[in-house]
């Protein structure tokens, strides 16, 4: 284990040394960004490097979706390189504005988001956190003025993040008196999801008990993509749905299920 010197002592570290050193410092005070200051995003858990696959700049303290994962290693690698595959990983994000293909979307909006903790130039990596309280521009869903609203909710063209009273994130603190405030958010919380939508084919048509559909955030007037339903309830009053039928639908992790239609 490295000594500390005495004073006059000559400073010659071996560079095994000398690396440990290195390496110490940067997991304690963090890495370099661009303005050349040292940032500790590194030292918390709950801040993950990831790299923006948009087409466009991410902001400081906006959401980003969760695409996948980037490993820097093969699965082949694992045996013998354990640590390297284990560790040597980043998650990739986008702009929500860039997912358009609306099939794309309704699949990758189940999955999570993370919000930026400072800007990440498109294609380059940057830090990002995936739960915790951060900083966030809060903007009222109703275009007035913010409040009492107490969570955050995906807005209608699933694009950005604005105040309601439900949601993935909740609001500990906000300015009020204006349509846009900074605030503090909490994030992830459990949320009861409930969407309408629209059969596109009748049920057990493809699958026994099962219809695609499309579906609508809240109350919103045009759908953004769709997703196989289930209609399980005890009666099988359900089953016997067509397509072009009008549904009520919560959803429970990638599951969907009817729990209202017009029968």
């Amino acid at each position: 284990m490295p000594q500390r010197l005495k004073a006059g002592e000559q400073f010659a570290p071996s560079a095994r040394q000398w690396n440990r050193f290195v390496d110490a410092s940067d997991k304690v005070l963090g890495f370099e960004d661009a303005t050349g200051k040292r940032s500790k995003w590194r030292t918390n858990s709950n801040v993950l490097t990831v790299k923006n696959d948009s087409d466009s700049q991410i902001n400081a303290y906006e959401p980003a979706i969760i695409t996948g994962v980037v490993f820097a290693h093969d699965e082949e690698d694992e045996a013998t390189s354990s640590d390297k595959f284990n560790f040597e990983w980043m998650i990739t994000v986008k702009r929500p504005a860039d997912i358009t293909d609306a099939e794309w979307k309704a699949s990758y909006h189940w999955h999570g988001f993370v919000i930026a903790q400072d800007n990440i130039v498109d294609g380059e990596l940057g830090p990002a956190m995936i739960s915790g309280i951060t900083p966030f521009k809060i903007t009222s869903s109703s275009g007035s003025a913010l409040s009492a609203e107490t969570h955050l909710r995906w807005a209608n063209d699933l694009e950005s993040l604005e105040a309601d009273n439900h949601g993935v994130a909740q609001i500990l603190y906000m300015r009020t008196g204006a349509a846009t405030g900074w605030g503090l958010i909490q994030f992830p919380v459990t949320e009861c999801k409930l969407y309408s939508g629209t059969l596109t084919e009748d049920i057990g048509n493809t699958t026994a008990n099962e219809a695609s559909c499309t579906l609508k955030y809240g109350d919103a007037a045009e759908s953004f993509g769709s997703v196989t339903v289930q209609a399980q309830d005890t009666l099988s009053i359900f089953s016997s749905l067509n397509s072009g039928a009008d549904v009520l639908l919560l959803q429970s992790g990638s599951d969907f299920r009817i729990i209202q239609a017009g029968c």
